[in-house]
């Protein structure tokens, strides 16, 4: 399945999340079965198409597995300059668990008034992360948006899988936040 053909966008690099859920749910409102009065398998074909362009790293190896069928191949090491960038997010999620786990054994009003501090700096911790994980991203775009022209498979490789790496740490991190409230 191609899902850029089933969503109907251009086999692009530079796609936004915006565009692609644009125009998924567009897409999802002519063919959901309860409107459409058809089977379900158009829209459960629309839906994996989304699922597999979601994101920035989705759609880039989405575009590689359609572009290079044959030599494509996710696995590799942890791309180059991320090794600190995994540091600094491991470690806020472990402080962010650590606070998490304090938390769930405190029992009184004034158990929890007293890891107030803690919270502040957990929260600290994961802002920072979030926003090298962010600035790393918005970098990486950068040379995605080179690659519009030429898709390198070197190139295109390593920026997916720092894609993916970076999105699932941001996962991460949200998550944590949320856990937090």
């Amino acid at each position: 399945m191609n899902p850029f053909a089933v969503l109907g966008l251009p086999e692009r690099p530079t796609l936004t999340d915006a565009e692609v859920t644009e125009r998924f749910q567009a897409l999802s409102r002519e063919q959901h079965p309860d409107r459409a009065h058809t089977p379900s398998d158009a829209f459960t074909e629309i839906t994996q198409a989304y699922q597999a362009l979601r994101s920035r790293g989705q759609r880039l190896k989405a575009l590689l597995q359609l572009r290079f069928p044959d030599t494509f191949q996710l696995k590799g090491v942890l791309p180059e300059g991320l090794l600190e960038l995994f540091s600094v997010v491991s470690q806020a999620l472990q402080t962010a668990d650590t606070y998490l786990e304090k938390k769930r054994r405190a029992t009184t009003a004034l158990a929890e008034a007293l890891l107030a501090p803690e919270l502040m700096q957990v929260q600290a911790a994961l802002r920072e992360a979030s926003h090298v994980v962010t600035a790393r991203l918005q970098d990486i775009d950068e040379e995605i948006a080179k690659l519009e022209t030429a898709l390198a498979l070197e190139t295109a490789s390593r920026l997916c899988r720092e894609s993916l790496y970076l999105e699932k740490w941001q996962s991460q991190i949200q998550q944590r936040f949320h856990d937090l409230l």
